[in-house]
């Protein structure tokens, strides 16, 4: 039950800047991708912040600031 709760907050948490990413960056799993990091990150006792710095420095500091 306690991933459930850490791929929730992990959705919650990525889906603004994956909204954020231009066309062109939306790639068919890359959400997948990104959330299963996320999840990873949260599994592991890793802050929200900490969760979206890792997302971020995967996707190249190409989105827009939170």
């Amino acid at each position: 039950l306690r991933s459930e709760g850490n791929f929730k907050r992990a959705t919650k948490l990525l889906s603004p800047l994956y909204m954020r990413l231009p066309k062109e960056r939306k790639v068919h799993g890359l959400f997948g991708k990104l959330t299963a990091v996320a999840v990873d990150v949260l599994h592991n006792g890793g802050s929200e912040e900490e969760v979206v710095l890792r997302v971020r420095e995967m996707l190249g500091g190409k989105c827009e600031e939170m």
